[in-house]
């Protein structure tokens, strides 16, 4: 993802430099697979997904914890692209904490 991509004049240069980094190939697959669920996928209308959600029953547990989601960078050298991912040391990163009282935030009663 760009940040500002909406802003940035320079979004459409373009040069020849040589790239040094690229998407593992897992990337790519995934992709490729996300597109054809979606384009298998039903539509459905906003007014049936939210009576569904509102009949869908509330979870309450004191004792389950989740932990925070962690994901790996998937951008690694040109030449290691179609190495298996069990050989390539991926860089961990955790996700960014959410602030306070955002939707995606648990709510305590």
């Amino acid at each position: 993802m760009i940040n500002n991509y909406t802003t940035i004049k320079q979004r459409h240069n373009y040069t020849n430099v040589k790239v040094n980094e690229k998407p593992h190939n897992t990337v790519i697959n995934r992709i490729q697979q996300n597109e054809t669920i979606i384009q298998k996928g039903k539509k459905e209308k906003a007014s049936v997904v939210q009576e569904r959600v509102k009949s869908a029953p509330e979870g309450r547990s004191t004792e389950v914890r989740i932990p925070a989601p962690k994901g790996a960078n998937y951008i690694v050298p040109a030449n290691q692209v179609n190495r298996p991912k069990s050989e390539i040391e991926l860089q961990q990163r955790r996700s960014k904490p959410a602030e306070a009282g955002s939707a995606g935030e648990a709510r305590q009663t």
